[in-house]
């Protein structure tokens, strides 16, 4: 990962900061239970190797699928 960036928790929050690549856009998500902090912290890192190193950006209403992860990107205001 690069140096610049970082994962963040905050509580059932994780989020990047520094993300390179998204034109200053970063990842954002919050999960339903702690049990599941971990797992998503294993997704959220897909997503950042997706964006950085496979130069596969994420548009809003991307489905993204890892694992048991069904998600889809929305942009936030």
């Amino acid at each position: 990962m690069n140096a610049t960036l970082k994962i963040i928790k905050n509580g059932l929050t994780l989020h990047t900061s520094g993300l390179p690549g998204s034109n200053g856009h970063e990842l954002h998500a919050t999960v339903s239970q702690p049990r599941l902090l971990a797992g998503y912290e294993n997704f959220l890192c897909y997503a950042i190797e997706r964006i950085t190193i496979k130069h596969r950006p994420i548009e809003p209403d991307d489905p993204i699928r890892y694992g048991y992860w069904a998600t889809r990107s929305a942009a936030c205001g």
